[in-house]
């Protein structure tokens, strides 16, 4: 019997007016696709209760905008202490783990405290599996049951885990049912995740590269979901 399931992760964003998430290249080298694709405002992508205790966040990377993370975090309204807090920063996301109690841990932005939507951790069902793992947008979805499919039979795959980086022609439902049907997969979860995907165009050899969701989903993968 397949269980199956849909994943929402709700994330954080800032307001409009700012504080934004500074470029990561200088104005002579904004593309019109880079301008329209940057993701300035992003902030926090996921925060998942961690099974051994405290939480994990997951971000876009962060720059100028971890001060204004590190010394926002409050619990129960008082100051998170820095020595609960590891910052692991890679190339283009970062993962902030808190140790700790997590309960009542919220971020205040300008006054205002936004209580971190922590979800349960999914890793429990993909324990000891043969893992598929994809980000996805509006690929047809005869093509994913069908690239499930061939896995399950030619490489015994037994779970899908697939990120829905906010499809428009089907829904997250739609995706899981579809992959519940495909013998052999026992477990299927679609996490949706509809942020900005960032620009795809080339920059400079020494820029930040600019384009933060993918590399944060499969870190979220590899750090919660499969761990």
């Amino acid at each position: 019997m397949t269980t199956s399931g849909v994943i929402t992760l709700a994330g954080l964003a800032l307001p409009e007016t700012g504080p934004l998430r500074r470029h990561v290249r200088p104005a002579g080298r904004r593309t019109a696709l880079y301008q329209e694709r940057y993701d300035r405002r992003t902030l926090l992508y996921d925060a998942v209760r961690l099974p051994e205790g405290g939480a994990l966040l997951t971000t876009p990377r962060l720059l100028n905008l971890w001060p204004m993370l590190r010394d926002g975090l409050r619990r129960d309204g008082a100051p998170l202490p820095r020595s609960t807090m590891r910052r692991r920063v890679y190339l283009r996301c970062e993962q902030i783990t808190l140790t700790g109690p997590v309960e009542g841990v919220g971020l205040e932005i300008d006054g205002c405290v936004h209580r971190l939507p922590l979800r349960d951790s999914g890793a429990s069902g993909f324990a000891g599996k043969r893992v598929l793992m994809a980000v996805n947008k509006d690929n047809a979805l005869d093509w994913i049951a069908d690239w499930a499919r061939f896995h399950a039979v030619r490489h015994q795959a037994e779970a899908v885990l697939l990120f829905d980086n906010g499809s428009q022609s089907y829904t997250p439902q739609d995706a899981v049912a579809r992959l519940s049907a495909v013998a052999g997969i026992a477990h299927a979860v679609v996490v949706s995740a509809p942020f900005p995907y960032g620009p795809a165009d080339r920059g400079g050899r020494f820029d930040v590269p600019p384009r933060f969701f993918q590399s944060a989903m499969l870190n979220l993968a590899r750090r919660e979901f499969l761990t």
